[in-house]
């Protein structure tokens, strides 16, 4: 009686574990299906774990959000790749095989980094290792952190 009442408590603390990280269903369509919005605001926004979001610059890719030793919800470091003549279909949340065109990525570089109003060094929204020099709305090209210095 004593062992088997342990096994039960075994079985039911691994599912409940198991429904704390996969048992949560994301509600579809609470983002915006904007492919344009970055990964990392995506998954603060979605605040579900392996949620997937858009790889802004490739519609191939998707990255899933995961919780870091923090609590944080973010996206992975690197995207993940559908497979070939696979896109991320976002309202499914998978690679779809669809002959759908790649409409779903910022095809005209629109997320892309570009000056505003604002002059001096600003960090590129996708990748913190990298900034631009902003002069009268003008850019520099990207100019990459060194690995000794802190990330902008």
């Amino acid at each position: 009686m004593k062992g088997s009442l342990y096994i039960l408590s075994l079985v039911i603390f691994i599912e409940l574990a198991s429904n704390e990280v996969y048992g949560f269903e994301p509600q579809v369509g609470t983002l915006p299906d904007d492919p344009c919005i970055d990964p990392w605001t995506a998954c603060s926004n979605a605040n579900v774990l392996l949620y997937k979001v858009y790889d802004p610059m490739d519609c191939h890719k998707y990255y899933q959000c995961i919780k870091d030793s923090e609590g944080n919800i973010l996206p992975t470091d690197n995207p993940l790749s559908c497979d070939a003549g696979q896109y991320f279909n976002y309202a499914e949340q998978n690679c779809a095989t669809e002959d759908i065109p790649c409409s779903k990525a910022c095809i005209n570089n629109d997320c892309l980094f570009s000056c505003s109003s604002s002059d001096g060094n600003i960090a590129d929204p996708l990748d913190c290792g990298i900034f631009y020099v902003c002069i009268d709305g003008n850019q520099s090209p990207a100019v990459s952190c060194q690995r000794t210095s802190t990330l902008f």
